[in-house]
């Protein structure tokens, strides 16, 4: 089992209460033993915490209650709460470990208490079961979506794995692909025993992130959304659909089961700059001297394309002659869309339609967008983009017109939501972006669409 969730502390946290470890030998000493004349039930007393301990349950997506076995309590000093894994199933030895552990924080602090009485929950080197790398290779076998979206689920797997169990990389080693580097730190984080990936030490991970990422509040808030991120696509990996086919043994629990997500706030889009001026700016500045990057910009606000359906796009998917010009994100030779509601036809407006045409007739291939490199194949897991030093140019350009945002390029499409969810509503906006499923389009555009203000002092005059 893993350790007891904590955050970095103050290991003399408590010292004030006790000045020496006999005071801790005395109160331990009492435990188990029945109160005397006079004395109530009080922390340091098993009784005291038998009816406050607890155990994590959740529902899974058929809504079946699981439940973690193990009991837990929350404890609370030095102006800390937690929650305390108590590394037992037995309700009565949980609340001898509990009453120990209290006395122990109380006496010594929360790094003494989590070192010194629960010993055995600390997660063991090596344990019986599939090791991470065995269940990503299973479940790569049978994961049945875009394989570069599965990249991204082992990706984000692995970074929590290799936190968790301080494998480090301070040189850039997972990225070395030339000299065995990136080999080197797959195998390192591969042979971690799944079952020492709980959801305690998940838990752990998290808060640690957050607060190893985020200062100021716009710090904290980034860093719980990548927190997020990373546990929500690492989950996928333990799928109900993935679970079924794999044909291995699932670790109990499972390393997210009952993972809670941090609080990300609002994540409804605001737009930072004026769609019609900064189309105005790419058309005087980067029609005649970057033209690949003028047909990016224009596919990309004005169809909401994501950066992988515009590097594989090709001309047999505009439709610009009829009367209802489009495009028409589908799979082709190059590409898989990410989901299967990521396939759709998007009008384009009779202008851009015509704009786009007028680069058909001196294409030389396939492909919207020209490029120096060749199309990775669709089979490839990693994410090399035909098009990156186009969209590497655009991003510079966007940049210089003050676009702010993390992702340049993904804001272009956000603009485009924003644009289809004003002048029509969610559900057309969520299907012309390729959501999977309309939570995703309201997370984002979900708007008051009538402008009401609260104005007494109109009728007062």
């Amino acid at each position: 089992m893993a350790r007891p969730d904590a955050t970095p502390c103050d290991a003399q946290s408590g010292a004030e209460v006790a000045q020496s470890t006999d005071a801790v030998h005395l109160i331990i000493n009492q435990i188990g033993k029945p109160p005397g004349k006079g004395q109530g039930v009080g922390r340091f007393s098993p009784r005291y915490w038998e009816p406050r301990l607890f155990r994590r349950s959740w529902r899974d997506e058929d809504g079946r209650l699981h439940t973690v076995p193990e009991w837990r309590a929350r404890m609370q000093f030095a102006g800390e709460r937690r929650e305390v894994t108590l590394a037992t199933n037995d309700r009565q030895a949980a609340s001898r470990s509990a009453a120990k552990f209290y006395a122990v924080l109380r006496a010594k602090g929360w790094k003494h208490a989590l070192d010194e009485v629960l010993p055995e929950a600390k997660p063991k080197p090596q344990l019986a079961g599939p090791t991470v790398g065995d269940w990503i290779v299973a479940a790569g076998k049978v994961f049945q979506g875009n394989p570069r979206t599965f990249t991204g689920y082992a990706t984000s797997f692995r970074r929590i794995v290799a936190d968790l169990e301080g494998i480090k990389d301070p040189d850039g080693q997972r990225f070395d692909y030339r000299a065995g580097g990136r080999e080197q730190w797959l195998e390192s984080v591969g042979r971690v025993g799944l079952a020492s990936v709980t959801p305690d030490r998940v838990d752990l991970w998290r808060k640690r992130f957050v607060s190893s990422h985020g200062t100021t509040p716009l710090k904290v808030q980034r860093a719980r959304r990548n927190a997020n991120s990373f546990i929500r696509q690492a989950r996928a990996l333990f799928s109900r659909g993935i679970l079924k086919r794999i044909g291995m043994e699932p670790p109990h629990p499972l390393p997210f089961a009952g993972v809670d997500l941090e609080p990300e706030g609002s994540t409804r889009y605001v737009g930072t700059f004026d769609a019609c001026e900064l189309m105005t700016a790419a058309r005087e500045q980067l029609k005649s001297n970057d033209q690949e990057a003028w047909k990016a910009f224009l596919l990309l606000l004005c169809a909401g394309l994501r950066r992988g359906e515009l590097d594989a796009l090709c001309w047999s998917q505009i439709d610009a002659t009829s009367a209802s010009p489009s495009v028409r994100v589908m799979t082709n030779d190059f590409f898989s869309p990410k989901t299967q509601t990521s396939e759709r036809m998007v009008p384009l407006a009779a202008s851009i339609a015509a704009e786009l045409e007028g680069f058909r007739p001196g294409a030389s291939g396939v492909f919207v967008i020209e490029s120096r490199h060749a199309p990775p194949p669709r089979e490839a897991r990693d994410r090399r983009y035909r098009c990156r030093d186009v969209f590497d140019r655009l991003v510079a350009w966007l940049r210089t017109n003050r676009i702010v945002a993390d992702k340049p390029l993904h804001e272009l499409r956000k603009e485009f939501g924003s644009i289809i969810t004003a002048q029509a509503d969610l559900f057309t906006a969520s299907r012309m972006l390729g959501h999977s499923t309309m939570d995703v389009t309201q997370r984002f555009y979900a708007e008051q669409r009538v402008r009401v203000v609260v104005d007494p002092m109109a009728k007062s005059m």
